[in-house]
């Protein structure tokens, strides 16, 4: 394909992006008018959310809505038991990083630009059962050494599921079947994954139930497999993922929120220093956050047992985060985060290298230079709001866990001889975030992550990396 043709579908994209945000521009100031006495309508307004399916909108039924904001909320019968919610989005995103892998192993730096167009119908009824159903195009061109899967798609069915409720004595019992994001309460094993251009989606099937105050939600998916062409995206045939999730109530916790789970993740293609092929791992842990004082905690353990390739797991993760408001006019804060994964050592054949499941790949920074493995990472920030923009200045130093298991980056071992360094990085970010005018938002950050310890030792140097984005919901 040529360069011209390749970067006509991401014209495309850029375009439409132009096109939502010339739409939603005027229509901002007609969410409420006035009634033929003059009375004003109380102010409603129904906020878009990443998660476009855990947006509900059935207030807006009590305002008077004009333009493209109509679309937020359609009654289709008189008497309000069924309507309709169309959203969209299109989001356009500048990176540059310098370099892949820190340089080792001549690896090159580039520049991308990307963009998304995402548009979605929620169909919701009074009794519960619902269908949604979000239709996406995503392109990028530069990223070296090729580009991923989740950062190229033709047109397809990004989500299509519908939510079968079920009174069941005290309980509700809800399905929901077909194509869809998760949200396990948070957890940091299952994350929507936004700093690629595409969220992760799967297929399968999710319940939602409860037992007593106790919260429970299963799913049986595979992840989706993202083809080039025209609703040509189906799931992945190498792998399954079944997972077990329990809030526990509140009051058994002092007021806090406690998520109890299990995972199991059965894959094909597993990639590990000691070991590569197929892995059936489980992961059991628990969430909780909550207030201590005047710090907000947020905190998880994950242990994992299983087999790679024929090899026992023994493998773990903990994280700690902990918040605090120093002014609350200027939403001043600050935050602290120490977090370790496990990775093998030497003495044991057993796989003690931490699989993070399906993380945001952005998790440390920004910057998509490590993954989530074999490391220990604690820092700082400071975010400030400032004009109306959160200003967040951070700097996080990362080790390796174990100085016999690798470095890891995009899911697999960077090829390199880090010696019995234990040191690797400190990374350094700031970043602002800006909404303006309802509907957009700016978002703008920079990352330096010097070469350290193990690292230098393998030929390594500083990479740096920026982004700009651009986001339009309606």
């Amino acid at each position: 394909m040529s360069d011209v043709q390749s970067l006509r579908p991401l014209g495309a994209i850029f375009l439409g992006s132009a096109m939502l945000m010339t739409l939603t521009t005027p229509c901002l100031a007609q969410v409420t008018t006035q009634s033929p006495k003059t009375v004003a309508v109380k102010p409603l307004f129904c906020p878009t959310n990443p998660y476009r399916w855990q947006e509900d909108c059935r207030d807006l039924a009590k305002a008077d809505l004009q333009g493209i904001t109509r679309l937020r909320y359609l009654p289709l019968t008189d008497d309000g038991k069924l309507w309709l919610t169309i959203g969209g989005e299109a989001r356009t995103r500048l990176e540059m990083l310098h370099d892949i892998n820190f340089g080792i192993g001549g690896q090159p730096g580039y520049t991308t630009t990307a963009g998304r167009l995402l548009l979605n119908a929620d169909l919701r009824s009074e009794d519960g059962v619902r269908t949604f159903v979000q239709l996406g195009t995503v392109n990028e061109t530069g990223r070296k050494p090729g580009p991923r899967p989740q950062d190229r798609s033709a047109i397809d069915i990004t989500q299509a599921f519908v939510d079968l409720p079920i009174d069941m004595g005290t309980t509700t019992v809800t399905t929901r079947i077909g194509r869809q994001e998760l949200d396990l309460s948070k957890n940091r094993l299952v994350t929507a994954r936004d700093g690629v251009t595409l969220r992760r989606a799967f297929e399968g099937i999710h319940v939602d139930f409860s037992l007593g105050d106790f919260k429970v939600a299963l799913a049986k998916v595979r992840p989706m497999d993202l083809r080039d062409q025209a609703f040509d995206d189906r799931a992945d045939k190498t792998e399954h993922f079944t997972a077990l999730s329990v809030d526990v109530p509140s009051r058994l916790v002092g007021g806090g929120a406690l998520n109890l789970f299990l995972l199991d993740r059965d894959r094909d293609d597993a990639r590990y220093l000691r070991a590569q092929g197929r892995e059936r791992r489980y992961s059991m842990g628990a969430h909780y956050t909550g207030e201590i004082g005047n710090w907000t905690v947020d905190t998880q353990g994950t242990w994992q047992t299983g087999r790679v390739s024929g090899k026992p797991v023994r493998a773990y993760g903990a994280a700690l985060a902990l918040d605090h408001e120093l002014e609350a006019k200027t939403h001043t804060s600050i935050g602290f985060d120490l977090v370790t994964a496990s990775g093998d050592k030497v003495g044991t054949t057993a796989i003690e290298t931490f699989d993070p499941t399906y993380p945001n790949n952005f998790g440390l920074s920004d910057a998509p230079l490590f993954y989530q493995t074999n490391y220990i990472f604690g820092g700082g920030s400071l975010s400030r709001r400032l004009s109306g923009a959160t200003w967040t200045l951070g700097t996080n130093l990362l080790t390796r866990q174990s100085t016999t298991d690798a470095i890891y980056a995009n899911q697999k071992p960077i090829s390199g001889a880090f010696g019995s360094h234990r040191i690797t990085s400190l990374l350094s970010q700031i970043s602002v975030r800006k909404p303006f005018k309802t509907y957009y938002e700016f978002y703008a950050s920079v990352v330096q992550a010097q070469a350290l310890g193990s690292l230098n030792a393998a030929g390594g140097r500083d990479a740096y990396y920026s982004r700009l984005q651009l986001t339009a919901r309606f």
